[in-house]
């Protein structure tokens, strides 16, 4: 996948392009319970308060038609060839393949509703970095054993060996989970439930139980761990022995809106390479362009996309940048500059950050 430097962009929206109804707004909760002094209207940056919760309600719950899910998968084939956009990192959420981890004992079949969107990429030319097994809630299956580690385990074994053994020839590299060094915060915050998260030898366990599924299903596909490196203390001899390649997660204007430069990248990047050894590439990186409120904007999300771009291309350590995220959603989660992220807008309009971006690739490729 990353021969020479690769170009990369994130899929938050999956269900959009594999014919799915998206997950319930993980919004909605916090806006009920949280009293906050500047209330919901400048919580949201949106004219009518109102109206913008009534936007997460009303996601439909239907799954798109097949005709409708090939053409948003040709659609956005075309705009990332034109962008010279070479892989794309998306979610293969697991409750998209089974809904419940009783129907394979019922005799229900695994649904493959990523076919379309892997296949169309490809026939473009784009590669698809497939992120498996990611235990955040809105992504698992009904019945997954979040409270008994060697159940999930288990779990997670029966699935993704049949799911891996699908996509062999389609796809040739697979991140296993999200964020490992990052459980607990995401645990913290609720993208994650269950005692599984807590336990100490829980990280080695999940990483070594997918590593091996990968390599029995998928011999040459290589293998990649993303880390959080917006913190200290990183067990990198842990993720490395279970990798081919390591992911570097790095999002410097998360508490710090108006910080616009990359620099660290380089840095960070040469100081894993000689710890590891490993190739690198940056799997996630970014800048919102809002909330307004909170300090972000457009213009520096734009200068952010030119800086990270200098410094990973420049970097001799890195092989690939994937910058998060294609675009807003409608579905919202939080923090609010969690929905910030995109390159373009929720209705796919571009923002300066996505003109900057493919500007940069033209220009170095």
């Amino acid at each position: 996948m990353f021969q020479k430097f690769g170009w990369g962009i994130n899929i938050d929206n999956i269900w959009t392009y594999s014919g799915n109804s998206p997950p319930k707004s993980a919004i909605i909760p916090f806006v009920i319970s949280l009293r906050l002094a500047r209330g919901p209207i400048e919580l949201f940056e949106h004219g009518n308060g109102s109206q913008a919760v009534q936007e997460h309600i009303n996601l439909p719950d239907e799954a798109e038609p097949p005709t409708v899910v090939k053409q948003v998968c040709e659609d956005l084939a075309i705009r990332l060839k034109e962008a010279k956009i070479t892989f794309v990192r998306a979610w293969f959420p697991w409750n998209f393949f089974r809904k419940s981890l009783d129907d394979h004992e019922a005799g229900i079949t695994t649904e493959f509703v990523m076919d379309t969107f892997v296949n169309t990429l490809k026939s473009n030319g784009i590669a698809t970095l497939g992120v498996m097994a990611n235990g955040y809630s809105r992504f698992l299956p009904r019945g997954a054993s979040l409270d008994h580690l060697e159940g999930y385990l288990k779990q997670l074994v029966t699935s993704w060996e049949e799911i891996v053994a699908h996509y062999n020839g389609s796809i040739d590299t697979w991140q296993i989970e999200n964020e490992p060094n990052w459980w607990k915060e995401h645990l913290a915050v609720d993208w994650r439930r269950g005692l599984i998260w807590l336990e100490h030898d829980a990280e080695e366990k999940i990483l070594a139980t997918l590593h091996d599924v990968v390599k029995k299903k998928c011999p040459n596909c290589k293998i990649v761990i993303n880390v959080e490196v917006d913190r200290h203390h990183i067990d990198w001899k842990l993720y490395s022995k279970y990798c081919d390649i390591l992911g570097l997660d790095y999002y410097p204007a998360y508490a710090h809106p108006h910080k616009t430069s990359a620099e660290e990248v380089r840095t960070v990047s040469q100081n894993v390479k000689k710890l590891t050894g490993k190739p690198l590439i940056v799997a996630e990186t970014g800048q919102p362009s809002g909330p307004h409120v909170l300090g972000y904007d457009e213009q520096r999300q734009a200068e952010y996309v030119r800086s990270v771009c200098e410094e990973a291309y420049s970097s001799d350590a890195l092989d690939a940048l994937c910058i998060w995220r294609f675009s807003d959603s409608y579905w919202k989660s939080f923090p609010m500059q969690e929905n910030h992220f995109g390159l373009l807008t929720k209705e796919l309009g571009s923002k300066p950050a996505w003109r900057e971006y493919t500007n940069q690739i033209k220009d170095k490729t």
